[in-house]
Formats: C-alpha cells, structure tokens, sequence
C-alpha cells in the first residue's frame, strides 16, 4: 500500500513533467517558427518582382503617338520610344495613299486619356486610348469643320529592352471589351421541362 501511494506519487510527478515539457517544447517551436516564417517570405517578393514595362513611359508614348497637327508632325515626339524597326515600319504607313488622302482632312489630333494594361509576366501592353481630333470638308480649310470628334484607339503594344529602356517593337490593332459590363447583363431563365 505504501508502495502503490509512492508509486502513483512518482508516475504523477513524471506525467506533470512531461506535460511542463511537451508545453515547453511546443511554445518554443511556435516561438522561432513564426521569426522564421517572415524571412523566407520576404525572399520570395524579392525573387518575384520582375523589372517591366513602367505605366508612365506607356503614357508618354501614347501622348507623344496621338498628338499632333496632322500627319507626321509627330515623328520626333515619338521616335525615342520606338525601335527603329517599327519607327520604319510606321514611316511606311504613313505614305499608304489611303492614310495620305484622309490625312489632310483629318488634323489637329489631341491625346485626352488612356487606360493601360501591362502584363506582368511579358513586356506586353494593352492600352485603350482616347483622343479628340478635328475633320476638315476641305484640306486646309477650318470655316465649316468638325471640332473635338472623339475617337479611341485600341492597341496590343510589345516591347524590346534595348539597353535599359523597353522600346515599342510592335503595335497591332486590338478589342479590348468590359467584361464587367457582360456580367452584369441578366442570363436569360432555362425553360423548365413539363
């Protein structure tokens, strides 16, 4: 009986003791665990912030691309945001006949806004650009024209690093739609089965 008494009194104080232990094992894992946890996490958004195409050189193209009096007055505005391969390639569009036709009576070209859409993972943006221009009836003459038309041009813009600066290597016409608008809209109710 005396033994039992002892024995139940040591196999307490060794169960307390393991429980003070395991409490003490699990806190301390807890404690360096979560100093750990930060260090690795900042290791990865340093490996994953990638250099790109920046918003604001975007935008200063676009303004430098869309204003300008008439046809080719702004060649020298957008050159230094061009490769030469698509400065050329835009030279040749400007001396189609029909861009020369309704270039004199289109003029007065103004930037107004733009939405742009860079793609993180490759030097691509999309970018819907609004701009104002005025329509002559006849080349030259401003009594009777059209001022302040709207209209909005709508591009896929891939660029090439050149040095340290991404220049645009090639632009193709896009359509860009607001997906919000299409939710939005009611889905017509599937007709019950009799």
């Amino acid at each position: 009986m005396y033994l039992d008494r002892q024995t139940k009194v040591i196999y307490g104080m060794v169960g307390t003791g393991v429980i003070v232990l395991l409490l003490i094992t699990g806190s301390l894992a807890y404690h360096f665990g979560k100093q750990a946890t930060p260090q690795t996490t900042a290791k990865v958004t340093k490996q994953t912030k990638t250099e790109t195409v920046k918003p604001a050189d975007v935008r200063a193209f676009l303004k430098a691309y869309t204003t300008k009096k008439k046809d080719g007055d702004n060649r020298r505005d957008y050159r230094p945001f061009m490769t030469p391969e698509m400065y050329q390639e835009e030279l040749t569009k400007e001396k189609e006949p029909d861009r020369k036709q309704f270039g004199a009576f289109m003029v007065d070209y103004k930037y107004q806004d733009s939405d742009i859409y860079i793609n993180p993972d490759k030097p691509e943006v999309l970018v819907k650009v609004d701009y104002t221009l005025t329509y002559l009836r006849k080349p030259d003459q401003y009594e009777d024209a059209q001022k302040g038309i709207k209209n909005t041009l709508q591009l896929k813009l891939t660029y090439a690093k050149k040095g340290n600066r991404y220049l645009v290597d090639r632009m193709e016409p896009v359509t860009l739609e607001d997906v919000t608008v299409a939710s939005t809209q009611e889905t017509p109710e599937i007709a019950r089965m009799p």
